[in-house]
């Protein structure tokens, strides 16, 4: 569905993922996805597994749920 001329599209391109569990191969796995398919947000929905993953989704304005493994929220939010 193309908007019409002079008028923005007001559908947003999401990309959800989730259960990372910290394994860093397996989220730049869903990045190079959701570059390619041309993601305007993205949401982690819980199982991050470590704080490193985050930096990996900073090309997207990105929304993290911590999950059950995800045991130490502090250092989540300086990630």
């Amino acid at each position: 569905m193309s908007p019409q001329p002079g008028k923005q599209n007001p559908l947003v391109r999401l990309g959800i993922v989730s259960d990372t569990h910290g394994h860093v191969l397996f989220a730049l796995e869903a990045v190079r996805m959701f570059d390619v398919l041309d993601v305007q947000h993205v949401i982690h929905c819980g199982d991050i597994g470590s704080p490193e993953i985050v930096q990996h989704f900073a090309p997207w304005p990105t929304h993290f749920v911590l999950g059950n493994v995800d045991r130490n929220p502090p250092a989540f939010r300086q990630a």
